[in-house]
């Protein structure tokens, strides 16, 4: 099968745009498609359950806790899990790996 750099590049065609937003529409995880400028075009369901259709989140710059939609601040994961069907497992990055176990 050979790589295209976009949809419209495919021997058969772009696909119907009507497939792309039943498969949008389907996907578990938010999803949103933006035009060149940056503007939210499309997105599904999961993304407005997620973050509420909200376009800009309030983050802490210290603590990375979000401040969800009652002014409580609350850890990404459990702001995350709270509204998506998302379950996180924990790891170290290589970053960190190294701040945490190198002398």
């Amino acid at each position: 099968m050979a790589e295209h750099d976009s949809l419209t590049d495919c021997p058969t065609g772009p696909p119907p745009l009507h497939l792309l937003q039943k498969v949008l529409q389907a996907l578990p995880v938010g999803v949103w498609i933006m035009d060149h400028t940056g503007r939210i075009t499309h997105g599904n369901p999961a993304g407005r359950r997620i973050w509420g259709g909200a376009r800009y989140i309030a983050i802490c710059a210290g603590c990375k806790k979000i401040r969800d939609d009652t002014g409580r601040w609350r850890g990404v994961e459990a702001y995350v899990e709270d509204r998506s069907t998302v379950q996180f497992s924990h790891g170290n990055c290589p970053d960190c790996m190294r701040r945490i176990y190198v002398d």
